[in-house]
C-alpha cells in the first residue's frame, strides 16, 4: 500500500541495527521518519494542509490522552493534523487558534498492541478505542472551517466516505 507518511519509534529501535519497518517500506514512495516527520501538502488549488506526526508529543496527563499534542498546537505548532501513538491509548480533540483561526485535528492512535501480555503484567487498563484512523482533507474549505479535516475512528466508514465524496465530485 502506498503510504503517505510512516512513523517508527522505540520498538523499531529495539530490533538492533536495523529498523524492520524501514526495510518494510525499503520501496514505498512515502515518508519515513524515525521519530517525526512534518508534512507540507500542497493540493491542486493551492491551498496547503500541515501534518505534524510524532512517535509521541512532550507532555501527559492521566486525564487526557491528547495532552501533549494539544500543548503542542498551543505552544505554537500550526498544523492542520498533529497525531502520534506511543502510549497504546486513543484519543481525538480539535484546537483553534485565536490569533489566526486555524483549527488543528489533535489525535493520539492507539497502535496495535495486542500480541503480547506486556500491559497485563503492568497492570494497565484497556484504553485503546482506536488502533488506527483516517482524516480526509478537503482543500476547499478554509482554515478556520472544521470540515477542512474530517477524522473518523473507523478506518472503513472514513473510507466509505471518501468513496461518497469522490463520487459526489466526479472522481
Amino acid at each position: 500500500m502506498p503510504w503517505l507518511y510512516v512513523i517508527g519509534g522505540n520498538h523499531g529501535a529495539w530490533a538492533g541495527d536495523t529498523d524492520p519497518v524501514e526495510w518494510i517500506l525499503r520501496d514505498s514512495p512515502g515518508v519515513f521518519g524515525v521519530w517525526s516527520a512534518r508534512l507540507n501538502l500542497i493540493s491542486p488549488n493551492g491551498t496547503s494542509c500541515r501534518i505534524n506526526a510524532r512517535h509521541d508529543f512532550a507532555g501527559h496527563s492521566m486525564w487526557n490522552e491528547i495532552h501533549g499534542p494539544k500543548k503542542a498546537a498551543k505552544m505554537g505548532w500550526r498544523d492542520h493534523i498533529l497525531i502520534c501513538g506511543h502510549h497504546h491509548t486513543s484519543g481525538y480533540g480539535m484546537d483553534k487558534c485565536p490569533a489566526t483561526g486555524l483549527i488543528s485535528h489533535i489525535i493520539r492512535v492507539a497502535g496495535y498492541k495486542k500480541c503480547d501480555d506486556y500491559a497485563e503484567q503492568l497492570g494497565l487498563p484497556d484504553q485503546a478505542i482506536f488502533p488506527s484512523c483516517v482524516t480526509i482533507i478537503d482543500p476547499d474549505e478554509p482554515d478556520d472551517s472544521p470540515r477542512r479535516v474530517i477524522f473518523f475512528a473507523d478506518v472503513e466508514a472514513g473510507a466509505d466516505y471518501l468513496t461518497y465524496l469522490r463520487s459526489k465530485r466526479g472522481f
